[in-house]
Formats: C-alpha cells, sequence, structure tokens
C-alpha cells in the first residue's frame, strides 16, 4: 500500500479471509479488488478505482496523457527520463507534485505510487499502438543511457557512473526485455553486452541472478538455442555470459551447458560471446586441475578477446591463462603473461583491470617467496576493490594477503586476512574462495599452536574440496591436516598424506612447496627409509580412501 490509508483499510478488510501474500497478488492482477460496500462511505471512498478517477477527471487532457506515459517508468525516474521518454517538462512534474500525484526523493529523483502507476498503466493500455510507442521511447532511452558509459565502466569514473546506473535498474530490466521482443536481433544484443558489461564491472553475483531470470523468461516463452530459430542468438548470449559469470565466482554448475553451446557459437557469428564460453570453460578447467585443456579454451578467448575494444575482458582472459601456468609451475611464463596484462591496463587506465592484475603479480611475487613485495601488490589491489566495491575482488586480495602475512610470519594478521576473505566469499556464495579460505585460515592456526581449530577448518576445507569437485584445494587440505598431525608427532601418518598430495598432478606448484616444507620438517622424527615409506605408501592411495581413513578416525 506504501502508506496509502485508504488503501491499507481495504486490504486491511481481507486479512481474515486470504494470507497477505494473496492479497498481494489480487491488488496486482486487479486494482478493484481494493472497495467497500459500506454505504457509510462517500461513493468515490469505497474503492481505490473511484478515489483515482476521481483526481484523474481533475486533469487536463495534456496532464493525463503525461501522466499515463510515465507509468512505463520502474523504480522512479530522473527529469530528463521524464522528459525525452514521457513528454513531461518540468513545469507538470511539479503540477503532478502539487497533487501528491508523484514524489521526489532527496537525490532528485521522482516516483509514482505503486496503485497510482498500476491505474495509469491501465489507462496507457487502453491505446496500444501509444503504449507500444512510449515503451519502444523507453527502451531507447536507457539503451543509450548504458551504452555512453560503457567504456569507462572498468575505469577510475566507475563508482561515479555505477552511482548514476544502479538507480535505473529496474528501467534497464524492463528496457532490455522489451528490446529482446521488438528489436532488431544485432540492437538487442548491443544492449545486452552494455546491460553484461556493467554487472561484470560492478557485481557478478547480482548479475547472475538477472541473466538466469531473463533467460529462464526466454525460455519460458518457447525459445530455443537452434540456429535461425527467432531469439536463438539472444538466448545463446545470455547463457554464454551467465557461464562466463558463474565460473568467475568460482562454481561450475554450468560448464555441461557451456558444452553445449560450444559447437553452436562457433557456427554463429557471435564470435564476442564464444570468447566469453571460451573463457569460462578454461575457468572451469582451472577449478578442475585440468591445465592443459584450461589452456587450450584460455589461449583462444584470448586470441578472440584481441579483436574486440574490451580491455577488461581480454585482461581477464590473459590473467586465466597466466594463472594456469602459475598453477602449474611454469612461473616464468606466468609471471610475463600477468606482466603484460598489467601494462595493458595501466595504459588503458582500467582501474579495475589493475587490481585484478596486481592481485596477479602478487601471486607471482608469493610464487619466489617475495611474501612482503607480494603483501604491497594485494594492498594495493585490495584498495581498488574497497574503491569499486567489488566484492569478490576483495576476498580475492584478502586472501592472497593472508598468504603473504603467513609467508613473512605474521601468523595472526595471516588468520584476520583470511577470515576477512571467507566473510566477503560467503556473502556472494563464491565456492572456491570459500574452499580455500577454510584452508589459509589453518595454516595460520597451526603456525599460531591452535591444532584443534586448524583440523577442523582443513577437514572442512576436505569436504567442500570434494563436494566441488577441487582437487587442488583437496590436496591443500591434506597438506594442512600434515601439518596439524606433524606438531601432534603423528609423523608416519602425515608422511602418507603428504605423499599423496606431492604424487598428484593436480596439485599446484605452490601446494608441493607447502609440502615439501612439512616433509623437511619429517626428517627430524623418521629415517631416510621410515620417510620414503610414507611417502610412497601415501602415493599409492586414492582420495576416497584417504578421505575414508579420516573419517574413521582422527590418529
Amino acid at each position: 500500500m506504501d502508506g496509502s490509508p485508504l488503501g491499507i483499510e481495504l486490504a486491511a478488510a481481507w486479512v481474515a479471509t486470504l494470507p497477505c501474500s494473496e492479497i498481494v497478488r489480487e491488488i496486482e492482477k486487479n486494482l478493484d479488488f481494493l472497495a467497500t460496500s459500506m454505504r457509510d462511505q462517500p461513493q468515490r471512498h469505497r474503492s481505490l478505482r473511484a478515489v483515482f478517477e476521481h483526481s484523474w477527471q481533475l486533469l487536463s487532457e495534456d496532464q493525463r496523457d503525461g501522466y499515463k506515459r510515465l507509468s512505463v517508468f520502474r523504480g522512479g525516474f530522473s527529469r530528463q527520463a521524464a522528459e525525452q521518454v514521457a513528454g513531461v517538462n518540468l513545469t507538470m512534474l511539479a503540477e503532478f507534485m502539487s497533487k501528491s500525484l508523484i514524489r521526489q526523493s532527496v537525490e532528485g529523483r521522482y516516483d509514482i505510487h505503486g496503485l497510482l502507476r498500476q491505474y495509469a498503466q491501465e489507462q496507457l493500455s487502453l491505446d496500444s499502438e501509444e503504449q507500444q510507442a512510449v515503451k519502444e521511447k523507453h527502451s531507447r532511452y536507457f539503451a543509450y543511457f548504458l551504452h555512453e558509459r560503457r567504456d569507462a565502466l572498468d575505469r577510475e569514473q566507475m563508482p561515479q557512473l555505477r552511482d548514476e546506473i544502479r538507480p535505473d535498474i529496474s528501467n534497464l530490466k524492463e528496457a532490455i526485455n522489451h528490446a529482446f521482443r521488438n528489436w532488431e536481433e544485432a540492437e538487442a544484443l548491443g544492449f545486452m553486452r552494455d546491460f553484461c558489461a556493467f554487472y561484470r564491472a560492478t557485481n557478478y553475483h547480482e548479475g547472475l541472478d538477472v541473466l538466469r531470470k531473463i533467460s529462464r523468461g526466454l525460455r519460458d516463452d518457447g525459445i530455443k538455442m537452434e540456429l535461425g530459430s527467432p531469439l536463438a542468438n539472444v538466448l545463446l548470449a545470455i547463457t554464454a555470459f551467465e557461464c562466463a559469470f558463474e565460473s568467475s565466482l568460482g562454481s561450475s554448475e554450468h560448464e555441461e551447458i557451456a558444452l553445449d553451446i560450444l559447437p553452436i557459437l562457433r557456427e554463429s557469428e557471435l564470435t564476442y560471446e564464444l570468447a566469453n564460453c571460451l573463457l569460462a570453460l578454461g575457468c572451469y578447467r582451472v577449478l578442475f586441475s585440468d591445465y592443459s585443456e584450461a589452456i587450450d579454451y584460455l589461449t583462444e578467448s584470448t586470441s578472440l578477446m584481441e579483436t574486440f575494444d574490451d580491455l577488461f575482458g581480454l585482461a581477464t582472459s590473459m590473467s586465466w591463462l597466466g594463472w594456469t601456468f602459475y598453477e602449474m609451475g611454469d612461473n616464468d611464463r606466468a609471471g610475463k603473461i600477468f606482466q603484460e596484462a598489467y601494462a595493458l591496463c595501466k595504459r588503458e587506465h582500467s582501474s579495475l583491470g589493475q587490481a585484478y592484475t596486481l592481485s596477479k603479480l602478487g601471486t607471482w611475487a608469493d610464487a619466489r617467496h617475495e611474501y612482503e613485495e607480494a603483501l604491497g601488490y594485494h594492498q594495493e589491489a585490495q584498495a581498488i576493490f574497497i574503491e569499486f566495491n567489488d566484492v569478490a575482488g576483495q576476498g580475492y586480495a584478502l586472501s592472497r594477503m593472508s598468504l603473504s602475512a603467513w609467508g613473512m610470519g605474521e601468523f595472526e594478521d595471516a588468520l584476520q586476512y583470511a577470515k576477512a576473505g571467507l566473510d566477503n566469499f560467503e556473502s556472494i556464495g563464491h565456492r572456491w574462495g570459500i574452499n580455500t579460505s577454510y584452508c589459509r585460515i589453518g595454516f595460520a592456526e597451526v603456525d599460531l599452536g591452535r591444532f584443534e581449530s586448524a583440523d577442523s577448518h582443513f577437514r572442512r576445507g576436505l569436504a567442500l574440496a570434494i563436494e566441488n569437485q577441487f582437487p587442488a584445494i583437496a590436496s591443500y587440505a591434506l597438506i594442512g591436516i600434515a601439518a596439524v598431525w606433524n606438531h601432534q608427532k603423528h609423523h608416519a601418518r602425515a608422511a602418507e598424506l603428504l605423499g599423496f598430495a606431492k604424487s598428484q598432478k593436480t596439485t599446484p606448484a605452490l601446494y608441493k612447496y607447502l609440502a615439501d616444507l612439512e616433509i623437511s620438517k619429517l626428517e627430524a622424527h623418521l629415517s631416510p627409509e621410515q620417510l620414503q615409506d610414507g611417502l610412497s605408501a601415501g602415493s599409492k592411495n586414492d582420495l576416497g580412501q584417504l578421505v575414508h581413513a579420516l573419517q574413521l578416525e582422527k590418529p
């Protein structure tokens, strides 16, 4: 009711009969639902429609025309949008405000009460040609509004642009749905790419939810991803971006979908969406530690991204390719790619791109055991992520700051960084980040002497790694459990876990280095033969056997 006294009174009469959720649905379907037959009420107060119709008749014809056109907006509108879309100038806006037909926020935006907008929509729908014309103006206005800001979305102006765009998210969603169903396909695709660029620069998590709702709506309308069928390219493109967004959030539920659409995209003219699908597949393969396939996908994605005016997309593909080499232990190739990506972003003033590539440079420094240098990179990246309100980026930076601090022997700092990173990752459901953070916390706790808590965190990390099918993180967690057992003098069992982790092709070079540190500690407690026997026994185990043994008992 949004504070309408009569609306609240009329709706309250139904509370004894219907749940509130059903009352809302009935109001949305039919404004006449809010009415009363009580004879002690004046005729014009017996329903909200009667109230609105009385006010409607008091407006001039020009005012009625302008007001019903304003009903096309969702979530409010600016003065400029009102004039360009609805033909309502400042004078008319002031008249509507004086009659309490619209409201103005402290930020200067205008809004129509939901029930009034519902009534005005009904009036607009009486003329289908005018309704379609206003919706077209609305869609064109917001497509241009977004497009003229796209190129600066990953640059230093982004926080300001984000604040300009975000109040009109509901308008943009409405506009893009109209574009899909009424525009030429190429124009609609351009609008959608701008829409995805906004979410990529501001909020992957929210963007993924929005894209899923849009694609679900298209599928519910019978749209299929078959080349040549209506809106097939639109649905293909949206699905490719869904996969790219999901993989960036450390999840892999859409990998089969990405594999399904890959051959269709190759046959289409959607080269940009193909590049994003390949990026997603490369990320998925990195998550599963399948580095050979990851390199193939990411190399092709990078090559395609170079043909588009999408600096951030190119830097992202390059960074993931460098990350793949980093996990393989090829630090020279990884560092070269990270440096090239950072130089590109810095030259083109891509602030967000610089943040992500700075963080990658930090991981490269960590791999060289230059932890103080690495921490500096991560902190510089974190400052940019905070400015851009990039929650995933902040999670990455904090997690990596934890590793750097641990390497410097600052274990309490390492613990706090890891916990803060976990909070960020959990707030957006970032599976890889959550999983890794448990292990980061565990390693800090080991060196703080908090072995029981560390063991608990490593076991939680191991369970999630198995659930998410992240073999690299499973090895990370097992090395952590071995570190706990080393301190608790369960040396033979620790050697088995370390032997397993070291033997796995999916264990990244950094984690193998951590295993080597623990193995060197075992040399003071086990004879060379005992140590070798333990490592050898572990290398012959499989993950299922180890996990089963861990579940049965602690040593």
